[in-house]
């Protein structure tokens, strides 16, 4: 849905989309270019895939400084099914709207993207007196590599992207979301979004998500080359392994093995971030 007018562009409304099984790619955007109207790609909808392994991609954009925020989904649910699943949920305003929205993940080792787009503002995941719980769901094994050179798999990972991958943002997500059954934080500082990030806000983030649902919960970095870490309390020391793959990643991992807060955590940080 798209307009220009002064209506707001909703995509689906009191509507459903089903798939069978298989690998299947559904898309749903909503988006205006009126500064009074707002985009909202699912209002009292569904998306359920089904088995296999899915790409969901639902976009809701308006313009920067809109008057009204645009959002991703109002009282919806979007439910990837069993499967490797990658559910991408795009926004210049907020991911939910409403007291009832969910995204579930199902069976598999899924990848839950949250991805806010155009100017930053104050980067809420949801509007005012709204809920939103985000649900991994099952996953197969998460298995650390042994070796330099093996492959990682690190089960249901929730990532933060662009504006989302924020330090401020990390504390709106902990309070204004529920976050369930991950395995793994992914901050996705590429595309320039940052040249330095502070480990310790990310592990506190990641400390309380374990406490929130998310046994064992550990953490992914990416970024641009010359991207940098603030460690002030020195805690990365030597690698555990290097050149490390990633199952669903096309991308290269040092991977660290790291104290806070008197617990260990597994620590993958994309090849090519450097630390001081």
């Amino acid at each position: 849905a798209k307009t220009t007018g002064t209506g707001d562009a909703v995509a689906m409304s009191c509507s459903s989309v089903s798939s069978w099984a298989g690998h299947d790619d559904i898309s749903i955007v909503a988006q205006t270019a009126n500064i009074c109207a707002k985009s909202v790609a699912l209002s009292c909808s569904t998306i359920s895939a089904g088995d296999g392994d899915d790409d969901i991609f639902v976009s809701a954009t308006g313009l920067s400084g809109a008057k009204a925020s645009s959002y991703v989904m109002h009282n919806s649910t979007i439910d990837a099914g069993n499967g490797n699943d990658v559910s991408n949920l795009q926004t210049t305003g907020t991911i939910a709207s409403g007291c009832n929205n969910t995204v579930l993940g199902g069976a598999g080792n899924d990848l839950v993207r949250l991805d806010h787009v155009g100017k930053a503002g104050c980067l809420d995941f949801v509007q005012s007196c709204s809920k939103l719980v985000l649900d991994g769901g099952a996953n197969n094994a998460v298995m650390h590599t042994t070796v330099d050179g093996g492959t990682s798999s690190l089960g249901d990972i929730l990532s933060l992207e662009h504006n989302y991958a924020d330090a401020g943002a990390l504390s709106r997500l902990t309070s204004q979301v529920t976050v369930k059954n991950f395995e793994t934080l992914l901050i996705d500082l590429s595309d320039g979004q940052a040249d330095r990030f502070n480990l310790d806000s990310l592990l506190n983030a990641v400390d309380i998500l374990r406490c929130r649902g998310n046994a064992g919960m550990d953490l992914m970095v990416m970024g641009d080359a010359g991207l940098d870490s603030l460690d002030a309390h020195g805690r990365l020391g030597s690698p555990a392994h290097n050149d490390v793959s990633v199952e669903g990643f096309t991308e290269t991992f040092t991977h660290y093995e790291i104290s806070y807060d008197k617990q260990t955590f597994d620590l993958y940080l994309q090849t090519g971030v450097s630390i001081p």
